[in-house]
């Protein structure tokens, strides 16, 4: 991705109770890695990430803002290995709610408690941003078929494929 010109790269990866993100700018010599043992780590090295980038590159992502968007096609629910998504309209707007499945690291793991649901709101057609709290900023995005029928979510750092229904 680049933001303001700065071309930045990163990955980051976890396991229950870990979380971690390198992120690079490749043509500015800047890394920066981050390591996390807390059951929002990844919301952790979001916020640290952005932190470091605006201060040593001077760069950052724009706030999205939301725009009215029919979002009945949207609902409903999506699944990975690891956990479900379902969005829904609730009476103040549109609600994002996590379900863990269990299963990682070991075949035996049970399922973690579920996080609290994330406000949402659309940014743009088929891509979301969360509004809480805790989730703030989190980004997602709906891709398609050639077909152009909404096949998968994308949010933080997985895919989960749409449930027909």
């Amino acid at each position: 991705m680049s933001v303001d010109g700065v071309r930045l790269i990163g990955h980051g990866g976890g396991t229950k109770g870990q979380v971690s993100w390198l992120g690079i700018a490749p043509e500015d010599d800047f890394a920066l890695v981050i390591l996390t043992n807390h059951s929002y780590g990844g919301v952790l090295t979001d916020r640290v990430a952005e932190k470091a980038y605006e201060a040593y590159l001077g760069v950052r992502e724009p706030e999205l803002e939301p725009a009215e968007i029919d979002a009945r096609p949207y609902l409903g629910r999506y699944t990975s290995r690891m956990a479900d998504l379902e969005l829904r309209e609730i009476s103040s707007g549109l609600e994002l709610s996590f379900e863990p499945k269990g299963g990682f690291p070991t075949a035996d793991t049970p399922p973690s408690a579920p996080p609290p649901p994330a406000s949402v709101r659309f940014a743009s057609e088929d891509e979301l941003f969360c509004v809480d709290d805790v989730w703030k900023g989190t980004r997602g995005l709906f891709l398609r078929d050639p077909q152009g029928r909404i096949e998968w979510l994308r949010i933080g750092g997985r895919v989960y494929a749409a449930v027909d229904s």
